[in-house]
C-alpha cells in the first residue's frame, strides 16, 4: 500500500483546505521527508487526517461521532479529510467528513460520512460507514491496528513496548502482533471441554431414565391388539349391510314423492295451455299478414315518392322569379366594378414621375446624414480619449509625489536603524540557540510534569497495594464459606437418597402416574359396568366375573400421596443437584479470583519499587535541565545585549527571538521598499512625458473634425428644405403600395361581380330543368300506383282480410311475432317432458318395490345403525390406545438405541478435547498465550536485531531465558557485558526503541506490502553519530521503494534532511503548510 495524495480542510490548527501531493519528484527523488514545525504547531495533525480518511479514527481520538468531536477546528462548521492510496488492486479515494448543522459553527454535529471510491473513474463502491471499514481491511489487507503498526508510528508509541514491565509486555506484544487469538483459542478449548462434559452428562441422565415395556407385557399388548381389530371389522360389515337398507328405504321415499310432484306439475301445465287458445288465434292472424308484408311495402314506397315528389315540384315553380331578378342585379354590378378600376389605374401612372423624382432626394439626404453620424462618434471619441489621458496624467503626478515621500520616509528609518542590518547575517545563529534553549526547556517541564505524575503514581499505587490485600482476604473469606456451603448440601443430598437412587425414584413415580391413569379409565366404564350380567363374558376382556359391577373399584387417594410424595422427593433431589452445579461454577469463579488476587497484589508491590526508582531517576533528570537552562541563558543574554539594551519584565524565549526577527524583516523591508520607490519613480516620470506628448496630439486632431462636420450639416439641411417642397412628409414607398393596393381592390370587385353573374344565370337554368323533369315523373308514377293500390285489395282479401285497415290490425312486428310462437312451443314441450318423467318414475317405483330388501321400518334400522356406530367408536378408541403404547415402546427402544450412539459418540468427544485441554486449554487464556507470544517474541526480537544493526554495531537484543517476556541487552563494546534495558541512557532508548518499532512494523505487514511509512517521534534524544546512523538506517528503506515520513523538530534533522514539509504557527491558534506538492485551495 503507498499513500498518493492527501487532502483534508480544518483539522485542529490546520484551518481551511489543504492537499499534499506524494508523488512529486522531490518525495520519490530522495525517498525520505520530514514534516517539521514548532511544537503545538500541527504537525502530528498530517498523519491525523491519513488515519481519520481510511479508518474514521486516529490515535489520539478513538471516538468522533455526533456526541463530540475534538480535531474539527474550532469554530468551523465542517471538516473532511481525504486520502487517495494505491495497491496492487488498484488506485483509490477514501473521503471521512463530518458538518455542523446548517454549516454554522455553533450548529448540532451531525452524523459523519465515510466513502470510499475506485480511481480514475471514481465510482463510489460503498458509503455504509461500517462496510467502508470492511472495505478498506480488504483492499490494504490492514485494519486499524496493523495500520499503525506498519504504517504509521504515532507519537509515543516508540516506547511503549521497551519500557513495560513484565505483565504489561504482554498485553502490548499481544495487541501490536495480533496474538490474541491464542489467548481465544485457549479459552475455547477450555469452555469447549466444559460445554462437550456438559452434553455428556445430558445423555447418560437420559439413558438413566428411559422406561421401556418389558417383553411380556409387550406381548400381551400386542395379542390385545388383535383382538379388538378383528371385533372392529365385524362391526363395521354390520354397519355397512344396516346402512345400505336405510338407503334402499330412502330410494323409494323418495320415488313416490317425486311422481306426486309430477302429476301436480302436468295438471296445472294443462290449464294453463287451456288458457292460451286466444294467443293461438292472434298468432295464425299476423302469420297471414307476413306474408303480404313485401307488397304492401312496395305500395307504401311508391305512394311516399309521389308525394315527396308532389313538393318538390310546387317549391321550385316559387323560386324562378328570385333567380331570374338575382341575374339582373348582378349585370348592373359588374358594369360599375369595371368604371371604378379605369380611375384608379389613371391616378397610379400620374403619381410614379413625381415618387421617382422625391426617392432621388431622399438617398442623397440618408447619405449627407449617416457621414454626419460617423463625424459626431469620431469627435465623441476623440474627447473621451483627451478625458482619459488628463486623468492618467493627474494619477501620474500623484503617484510621483507619493514615491517621492516614500523614499524620503524610507531613507530616514535606514539612516536612524542601521544597527538593524548587522541581524540578516547573525540572526540566523541567534535562532539556533534561542530554539534548542526552549527545547530545553520544554524538556525540563515534561520532566517536572513526569516527576509529578510519578508522585502521584507512587500515591495511588500505596493505595491500590492496599485494597488488593483487602480483595485477597475478602476472596479468601468468601471461598472457604461456599465450600462449607457445598460440603452441607453434599450431605444432604445423600441423606435423601439413602434408600434408592434418582432414577429408580422416577421409575417408581412413572409407573404410579400409569397406575392412575388405569384407575380413571376404570371409573369411566360405569355405564357399560351397569350392563354387566353375571355368567355372561365382559365385551372388552372376555371375563365372567365382575367385581367392579359389584361396587369393587380401587379409591385413587392412596396413589396420588404416594405420587406426591415421590413429586416432592424428587424435585428436591434436583433442586440440590442444581444448587450444587451452581455453588460450583461459583466455586471456580472464587478460586479464580483469589489467584487473580493474589497475582495483582504481587504486581501491584513490584510496580510500587519501580515506581520509586522511576521517581529518583526523574528528579535527577529535572536537576540536570535546570542547571544546563541557566548557562545556555546566560551566554544568550551577553549575546543579545548588543541588540537590546533592556529587557522587558517577564520576557521569555519566544517574545526575544519575535523582537529581532521583527527589526530584521521591517530593515529588510524598509531597504526593499527604497529601492523600488527609486526605480517607480524614473518609471512613472518617463511615462508622463509620453502621456503629454500623446495629449497634444489629440487636442489638434479634435479641432480639425469639428469644422468638417460644421460644413456637412449645412450641405444636408439644403436638401431635406428641397424635399420638403416637393413632396411634404409623405413617403414615396407608401404611396407607391397605397396606389397599388387601389388598383388591386378594384380588379378583385370586377373579378367578384363577373362571378356572381355567371352563377346566377346558371342557377335559373337549373332550376328550370328540375321543374320540367318533375312534372314529367308525377305523371308516368300515377299509372303505376293506380294499378299497385289493386293488386294489394285483391291479395289480401284471398288471405282473410276484408280490407287495408283488417291487415294493418293483424300485424306483429317480428319479435312479438317470435316470442308468441316460442312461448306456445314451451308449453307444449313442457307437457310432453312431464308425461314422460312421469312415467319413467312410475316404472322405477315398481321395480324397487319388487326387490322387497326388508320388512323393517326405517327407524328401527336406524336405531340398529347408533348402536353398531357406538361400538364402533369405542372399539376404535380401544385399538388406538394400544397401538399408541406399542408405538411409543418401539419409539422408545429407537431412541435409546440412538442415544446409546450418542453417548459412545459424545464420549469420544469429551476425550479429545480433554486431551486438548490438557495441552493447550485454561480459564484465562494463559497456557497457549505465553507459548505462543514466547514464539513471536523471539521472531520480533529477530527482526528488531536486523534494523538495530543497521542503526548501530554495539547493541544485541537477546531474551532473558529466566523471564521470557524479559528483554536484555548486549554490549558488544563492554566484552558482550549483557545488562536489562532498564539501564539505558536516552539516546540508546530511543536506538533501541526505534529498532523495535521497525521489527514490529515489519512483523503486522509481513503479508502486506508497505510502500509508505510515517514516523511521528521526536528524535532529540540522539547524539550526532547516532542520529545519522538512524537516519541511514531510514534512507536505506528507500532502496525498497519505501517513502518513509518523520515528524521532528531537531535542527540537525532539518539539515540532513532536504525534502521538508513546514508547519508554521500564525495567529489565533492557526498555521499553514509550505513544501513541495502543499497547496492550500
Amino acid at each position: 500500500m503507498k499513500i498518493l495524495q492527501l487532502r483534508f480542510a480544518n483539522l485542529n490548527s490546520l484551518y481551511g483546505e489543504w492537499a499534499i501531493d506524494f508523488t512529486q519528484r522531490d518525495y520519490t527523488a530522495d525517498g525520505i521527508f520530514a514534516i517539521t514545525g514548532p511544537t503545538g504547531a500541527g504537525k502530528s495533525t498530517i498523519l491525523d487526517a491519513i488515519c481519520l480518511a481510511l479508518y474514521a479514527r486516529t490515535p489520539r481520538l478513538d471516538s468522533i461521532g455526533p456526541s463530540t468531536n475534538e480535531i474539527m477546528s474550532r469554530q468551523t462548521g465542517s471538516c473532511f479529510a481525504e486520502v487517495t492510496f494505491e495497491t496492487v488492486r488498484g488506485v483509490y479515494r477514501c473521503h471521512w467528513s463530518q458538518a455542523r448543522a446548517r454549516g454554522q459553527s455553533t450548529g448540532k454535529l451531525q452524523d459523519s460520512k465515510h466513502e470510499i471510491a475506485q480511481l480514475p473513474e471514481g465510482a463510489i463502491l460503498e458509503t455504509k460507514k461500517r462496510n467502508v471499514a470492511l472495505l478498506v481491511e480488504e483492499l490494504t489487507g490492514m485494519d486499524y491496528d496493523r495500520f499503525t503498526r506498519s504504517m504509521l508510528l504515532a507519537q509515543g508509541r516508540f516506547a511503549a513496548f521497551l519500557s513495560a514491565a513484565a505483565d504489561e509486555r504482554s498485553p502490548i506484544l499481544e495487541q501490536i502482533t495480533g496474538t490474541k487469538i491464542y489467548s481465544d483459542i485457549s479459552i475455547r478449548v477450555h469452555e469447549r471441554l466444559s460445554a462437550e462434559a456438559s452434553s455428556l452428562e445430558v445423555l447418560k441422565a437420559w439413558l438413566e431414565g428411559v422406561d421401556l415395556l418389558d417383553p411380556a407385557e409387550e406381548s400381551q399388548h400386542k395379542a390385545q391388539l388383535e383382538q379388538e381389530l378383528q371385533a372392529e371389522q365385524d362391526l363395521h360389515t354390520q354397519m355397512e349391510s344396516t346402512e345400505r337398507l336405510i338407503a334402499w328405504l330412502v330410494s323409494i321415499d323418495n320415488l313416490q314423492h317425486e311422481l306426486v310432484d309430477l302429476k301436480t306439475q302436468r295438471v296445472k301445465l294443462e290449464l294453463e295451455i287451456k288458457d292460451s287458445s286466444a294467443n293461438r288465434i292472434r298468432l295464425q292472424q299476423a302469420l297471414c299478414a307476413a306474408e303480404l308484408e313485401g307488397t304492401y311495402s312496395t305500395l307504401c314506397a311508391l305512394r311516399a315518392q309521389q308525394a315527396a315528389d308532389g313538393g318538390a315540384l310546387e317549391n321550385g315553380r316559387s323560386l324562378l322569379p328570385e333567380l331570374k331578378a338575382t341575374a339582373t342585379q348582378d349585370e348592373i354590378a359588374l358594369y360599375q366594378a369595371k368604371r371604378v378600376l379605369a380611375c384608379a389605374r389613371d391616378a397610379q401612372k400620374s403619381e410614379a414621375v413625381l415618387i421617382k423624382e422625391v426617392r432621388s432626394l431622399d438617398d442623397q439626404i440618408a447619405s449627407q446624414q449617416a457621414q454626419l453620424d460617423k463625424d459626431r462618434k469620431r469627435i465623441g471619441e476623440q474627447e473621451k480619449s483627451i478625458a482619459e489621458i488628463l486623468g492618467k496624467k493627474k494619477g501620474f503626478e500623484t503617484r510621483i509625489a507619493g514615491l517621492q515621500q516614500e523614499r524620503q520616509r524610507n531613507s530616514e528609518y535606514i539612516s536612524t536603524h542601521s544597527q538593524d542590518g548587522e541581524l540578516c547575517s547573525s540572526l540566523t545563529g541567534l535562532e539556533q540557540r534561542i530554539t534548542a534553549l526552549g527545547e530545553l526547556q520544554e524538556q525540563a517541564q515534561a520532566a517536572r510534569a513526569e516527576l509529578a505524575a510519578a508522585m502521584q503514581a507512587g500515591g495511588q499505587l500505596a493505595g491500590h497495594v492496599e485494597e488488593a490485600r483487602e480483595q485477597e482476604s475478602l476472596a479468601t473469606d468468601r471461598l472457604r464459606r461456599l465450600q462449607s456451603e457445598i460440603t452441607r448440601l453434599r450431605t444432604e443430598r445423600a441423606d435423601s437418597l439413602v434408600e434408592k437412587s434418582l432414577r429408580e425414584y422416577r421409575s417408581e413415580r412413572d409407573m404410579a402416574v400409569r397406575e392412575r391413569t388405569l384407575l380413571a379409565r376404570i371409573a369411566t366404564l360405569e355405564q357399560d359396568r351397569q350392563r354387566l350380567e353375571d355368567g355372561k363374558a365382559c365385551p372388552l376382556c372376555g371375563a365372567l366375573h365382575h367385581p367392579y359391577a359389584e361396587g369393587n373399584i380401587p379409591q385413587p387417594d392412596a396413589i396420588e400421596i404416594r405420587i406426591a410424595e415421590l413429586d416432592s422427593l424428587i424435585t428436591k433431589v434436583e433442586g440440590l443437584d442444581d444448587t450444587l452445579s451452581a455453588q460450583g461454577a461459583t466455586e471456580k469463579e472464587l478460586l479464580v479470583a483469589k489467584a487473580e488476587a493474589e497475582k495483582t497484589l504481587s504486581s501491584l508491590l513490584s510496580a510500587a519499587q519501580n515506581s520509586q526508582a522511576d521517581y529518583s531517576r526523574r528528579e535527577h533528570t529535572v536537576e540536570a535541565c535546570d542547571e544546563a537552562i541557566e548557562t545556555k541563558q546566560k551566554a544568550l543574554l551577553q549575546e543579545v545585549g548588543s541588540y537590546t539594551a533592556t529587557l522587558p519584565e517577564g520576557w521569555c524565549l519566544q517574545d526575544l527571538l519575535e523582537q529581532l526577527r521583527s527589526r530584521k524583516d521591517a530593515w529588510q523591508e524598509r531597504m526593499q521598499s527604497l529601492d523600488s520607490c527609486q526605480h517607480d519613480e524614473v518609471l512613472e516620470n518617463a511615462a508622463l512625458i509620453a502621456l503629454n506628448a500623446t495629449l497634444e496630439s489629440r487636442q489638434s486632431g479634435l479641432v480639425t473634425l469639428q469644422a468638417e462636420y460644421e460644413q456637412a450639416d449645412r450641405a444636408c439641411r439644403s436638401l431635406i428644405e428641397q424635399r420638403s417642397h416637393l413632396y411634404g412628409v409623405r413617403i414615396p414607398d407608401i404611396e407607391e403600395q397605397r396606389l397599388e393596393l387601389q388598383v388591386a381592390q378594384a380588379e378583385a370587385k370586377v373579378q367578384d361581380a363577373g362571378n356572381r353573374l355567371e352563377k346566377a344565370k346558371e342557377s335559373l337554368t337549373n332550376q328550370m330543368t328540375r321543374v320540367q323533369a318533375l312534372e314529367q315523373s308525377i305523371s308516368e308514377r300515377a299509372v303505376v300506383l293506380a294499378v299497385a293500390d289493386a293488386g294489394f285489395l285483391q291479395d289480401a282479401m284471398g288471405m282473410g282480410f276484408d280490407s287495408e285497415q283488417d291487415f294493418l290490425s293483424a300485424r306483429l312486428d317480428r319479435v312479438d311475432r317470435n316470442s308468441l310462437q316460442a312461448s306456445l312451443k314451451a308449453m307444449d314441450d313442457q307437457l310432453t317432458g312431464l308425461l314422460e318423467r312421469e312415467q319413467d318414475r312410475t316404472r322405477k317405483l315398481e321395480e324397487e318395490a319388487a326387490k322387497a330388501h326388508t320388512n323393517e321400518s326405517k327407524p328401527s334400522l336406524q336405531d340398529r345403525l347408533a348402536v353398531l356406530s357406538s361400538e364402533y367408536s369405542l372399539c376404535s378408541q380401544k385399538i388406538g390406545a394400544l397401538k399408541q403404547r406399542i408405538d411409543d415402546n418401539n419409539q422408545a427402544k429407537n431412541r435409546l438405541i440412538e442415544h446409546q450412539k450418542a453417548f459412545e459418540n459424545q464420549q469420544k468427544q469429551y476425550l479429545r478435547w480433554k486431551a486438548l485441554d490438557q495441552l493447550i486449554g485454561s480459564y484465562d487464556g494463559k497456557k497457549y498465550r505465553n507459548f505462543a507470544q514466547g514464539l513471536t517474541f523471539e521472531i520480533m526480537i529477530g527482526h528488531a536485531n536486523h534494523q538495530l544493526m543497521l542503526l548501530t554495531d554495539r547493541y544485541l537484543l537477546v531474551r532473558d531465558e529466566q523471564h521470557p517476556l524479559e528483554l536484555l541487552v548486549v554490549d558488544n563494546y563492554q566484552a558482550g557485558e549483557v545488562r536489562s534495558t532498564k539501564n539505558l541512557s536516552g539516546g540508546e532508548s530511543f536506538v533501541v526503541s526505534l529498532a523495535l518499532a521497525l521489527g514490529l512494523s515489519t512483523m503486522a505487514s509481513r503479508k502486506v506490502r508497505v510502500d509508505s511509512l510515517f514516523l511521528d517521534e521526536g528524535f532529540g534524544t540522539l547524539d550526532a553519530d547516532a542520529l545519522e546512523a538512524a537516519l541511514d538506517a531510514l534512507s536505506s528503506l528507500h532502496s525498497h521503494g519505501k517513502l518513509i515520513g518523520i515528524i521532528s523538530h531537531v535542527p540537525a534533522l532539518k539539515e540532513r534532511i532536504g525534502t521538508q514539509i513546514t508547519v508554521q504557527p500564525k495567529s489565533g491558534g492557526r498555521s499553514v503548510l509550505s513544501g513541495p506538492g502543499c497547496v492550500s485551495r
